[in-house]
Parts: C-alpha cells; structure tokens; sequence
C-alpha cells in the first residue's frame, strides 16, 4: 500500500536496482502530532529523482532502494 502520487515514469519500469529512487525517511514519520518529531512508522519515504513523484510505502522493495538525504 502507498500514498500520494508514487511514480508512474519510465522508471518504474526499471529493475529496481537501475530506478532512481530514494529513500529519505525510513520507516519513520515526522508530523505535526508529533510536535515535528520523527516517530517510528511501518512507512517509508521516497522519492524519484526523475519525476519527482513523493509517495510513502511499507512495501519490502524499500528496503533495496538507496537512502537519500534522511530527513
């Protein structure tokens, strides 16, 4: 399960280890419930860098994706 616009670009037709994706919170969350604080979640953050789609995920491929700039 994802939400927001996850990528839909040539990229995700690409063997994973070739996408241009990374992770930039991993398994975490920050929101304003939380004061803005990271909190632990079964999501991660990603990112592609070609589309520039943001989309969070608890899929087990996350764990394969490169980490960015964690936030």
């Amino acid at each position: 399960m994802s939400s927001g616009g996850y990528c839909r670009c040539p990229e995700s037709k690409k063997p994973l280890e070739q996408r241009r994706w990374i992770v930039w919170q991993y398994r975490c969350n920050h929101s304003k419930f939380s004061g803005g604080h990271q909190t632990p979640s079964d999501y991660s953050a990603l990112t592609c860098n070609s589309c520039k789609a943001v989309w969070r995920s608890k899929g087990a491929y996350v764990e394969h994706v490169p980490l960015g700039d964690l936030v």
